[in-house]
C-alpha cells in the first residue's frame, strides 16, 4: 500500500496542492461516483511521509469502513478500488492545476476559443486566443512553447481572414513565419547533434544531412530583423542553435561553434531554465567532439563547463540534473590538467546533480580515476574487480585503467592479458565506429610501445610515435608523464 501509485503521487504533492486536492475531490462535479472526501482525511494525517506504522492497510480499512470487519483479501481488495479512483482524480486535479497555475495556463484559453468557435461566437474566440498568444509570448520556457505559438498564430490569422481583415492577417503571418523559421533551425539542430552523437560511437550513415546543408545554404538570420525579440529570446536561441548547426556541418570550422558559445554565454541570464540546460548539452556535447580531434581544445572545454555550471544549471534530482557522459567527460578534462585535490573538489561538488540512475556507475569511475591520479593502483584495481563486468564503468575505461593500472605494477603478464582483451572485443564489435575503433587500438599500439620503450629506453622514435598515437586521447597526460619519466 504504501508503495502504491495514490501515496507515490501524494507524496510528491506540497502542503497547498495537497490542500486544494481536498477542495478538488469534495466537488460534486469531479468525484461522481463514490464519496472520497474520508479517504482523503484518512490519508491526510499521513502526509507527506506516509511510513507511520499505524499506516497499514488493516487501520485504513476499519476508519474507511466502520462498522465492517478487515477480512483480508477481500478488505484490502476493497482499499485498492478506493485508492485507483482517488488515483485517478489525482492525475486529474494535476491537470487542473496546472493549466490553473502552471505553464499549462494557455491551454485554458485554448480551449475557450475552441469552444466558442464551435458555438459560431468568433469574436470572444478570437479575445480568447489572443490571450492565450500573451500568456505563449511571456512563457519562460522557449523550448516547449515554440511549436505551440506557431498552432496559436494560424489560428488567429484565420480568424482575421474569416473577419475579412487582410492587413491583420498579413502581420500575423509574418510573425508565423518567423517562428517557424526558429522552430525548423531548433528541429534541425536537435537531429543533427543526436546524429554525430550516436555516429560517433555507432556505426550510422545518412543521407539527411544533405538536407542540413541544403537548408544552410539558404537561410540566412536575416530573415529575424525587424521582429521584435520577445521574452523566450527566440531570436537568440535561433542563432545559437543556427551557428551550432553550421558547426556541426562545417566539422573544421572553429568559429561558428565559438559565435554559438558567446551568443549563449551572453544571453545565459535572460534563458528560460529548459533552454539553459538543453543548449548547454549540446553545445559541450559538440566541444567535446571537437577535442577528440584537437586535445588543445581541452582548456577552452572545460572553462565553458566550469563557467556554466557555476551558475547553478544543475539540480539533484531533477530534469535538470547533470547527463552522467557530461559528468564523465568534465571529469577526465580534469584528470587531464589538474592534480588529484581539484578533481577530489570537482567529484564532491558535481556528482551529487549526477541523473539519479547514473550515479553509481558514475561513482565507481571517479573513485577509480582519483585513486589512479593519486597513483595508489591496486586500491583503483580493487575497485575495477568490484564493479568489472562493465558494471558501472564503461569498456573503454575498464580496459584502459586496468592495464595502465598493471603496467604501474609491472604486472607483465596481467598487462598484456587485458591488452588481448581489449583488442580482440575493439576489433569484433559491430557496434563500434571505425574512428573509435581506430582510437582504441591507436591507444593500445602506444601503450605497447611505452613498455618496449621501458625495456630498451635508448628509442627516440618510438617515443616521437607513441606521441602522435595518442596526441587527441584524453589519457594523454599519464603518456606525457611516462615518456618523461624514462
Amino acid at each position: 500500500m504504501k508503495k502504491s501509485k495514490l501515496i507515490t503521487l501524494l507524496r510528491t504533492f506540497t502542503k497547498d496542492e495537497m490542500k486544494d486536492f481536498g477542495k478538488f475531490i469534495s466537488s460534486p462535479y469531479f468525484a461522481t461516483g463514490r464519496n472520497l472526501r474520508p479517504l482523503y482525511c484518512i490519508l491526510k494525517k499521513y502526509y507527506p511521509e506516509f511510513d507511520s506504522s499505524s499506516f497499514t492497510e488493516e487501520k485504513v480499512f476499519n476508519k474507511l469502513f466502520l462498522g465492517k470487519k478487515y477480512s483480508g483479501k477481500r478488505s484490502m481488495h476493497a482499499i485498492h478500488v478506493s485508492f485507483s479512483e482517488m488515483f485517478t482524480l489525482a492525475e486529474k486535479f494535476m491537470v487542473y492545476n496546472e493549466i490553473e497555475n502552471g505553464s499549462g495556463a494557455y491551454a485554458y484559453y485554448e480551449q475557450l476559443s475552441s469552444a466558442y468557435h464551435g458555438k459560431d461566437l468568433h469574436d470572444s474566440a478570437l479575445k480568447a486566443i489572443r490571450k492565450c498568444e500573451d500568456i505563449l509570448d511571456k512563457a519562460q520556457d522557449e523550448y516547449h512553447m515554440l511549436h505551440k505559438k506557431i498552432e496559436i498564430l494560424q489560428s488567429i490569422t484565420g480568424f482575421y481572414h474569416y473577419k475579412n481583415l487582410p492587413q491583420k492577417g498579413y502581420d500575423y503571418s509574418v510573425k508565423l513565419l518567423f517562428y517557424a523559421v526558429a522552430d525548423f533551425i531548433r528541429l534541425l539542430s536537435r537531429f543533427t547533434d543526436n546524429y554525430f552523437l550516436f555516429k560517433n560511437s555507432l556505426n550510422l550513415t545518412s543521407s539527411r544531412l544533405d538536407v542540413v546543408r541544403k537548408f544552410l545554404d539558404t537561410i540566412d538570420l536575416g530573415l529575424m530583423e525587424g521582429i521584435a525579440e520577445d521574452e523566450s529570446n527566440t531570436k537568440q536561441v535561433a542563432s545559437i542553435n543556427y551557428y551550432l548547426l553550421q558547426s556541426l556541418v562545417n566539422n573544421d570550422n572553429k568559429n561558428y561553434l565559438n559565435e554559438a558559445i558567446e551568443i549563449y554565454i551572453s544571453t545565459f541570464h535572460n534563458l528560460s531554465e529548459t533552454d539553459k540546460l538543453n543548449l548547454f548539452f549540446m553545445l559541450f556535447s559538440r566541444q567535446c567532439s571537437v577535442l577528440k580531434k584537437d586535445i588543445l581544445y581541452l582548456k577552452e572545454a572545460d572553462k565553458f563547463f566550469d563557467l556554466i555550471a557555476g551558475n547553478h544549471i544543475f539540480r539533484p534530482n531533477s530534469k535538470h540534473s547533470l547527463v552522467a557522459s557530461f559528468y564523465e567527460a568534465a571529469l577526465k578534462m580534469k584528470c587531464a590538467m589538474y592534480n588529484d585535490r581539484k578533481i577530489d573538489a570537482y567529484i564532491k561538488k558535481f556528482s551529487k546533480f549526477i541523473e539519479t540512475d547514473k550515479k553509481e556507475g558514475m561513482m565507481s569511475l571517479s573513485n577509480c580515476l582519483l585513486l589512479f591520479k593519486q597513483k595508489k593502483y591496486n586500491e583503483c584495481l580493487k575497485i575495477i574487480s568490484k564493479y568489472g563486468s562493465f558494471n558501472g564503468i564503461n569498456h573503454n575505461d575498464y580496459y584502459r585503467l586496468k592495464s595502465l593500472c598493471l603496467y604501474e605494477l609491472r604486472d607483465t603478464e596481467g598487462f598484456f592479458s587485458v591488452l588481448n582483451s581489449y583488442e580482440k572485443y575493439s576489433r569484433n564489435n559491430e557496434s563500434v565506429s571505425e574512428n573509435s575503433k581506430r582510437e582504441h587500438l591507436n591507444f593500445i599500439k602506444a601503450v605497447k610501445l611505452l613498455n618496449n620503450i621501458k625495456i630498451d629506453n635508448d628509442n627516440a622514435e618510438e617515443a616521437k610515435r607513441i606521441t602522435e598515437l595518442i596526441k587527441n586521447n584524453i589519457y594523454c597526460w599519464w603518456f606525457k608523464e611516462k615518456l618523461e619519466e624514462l
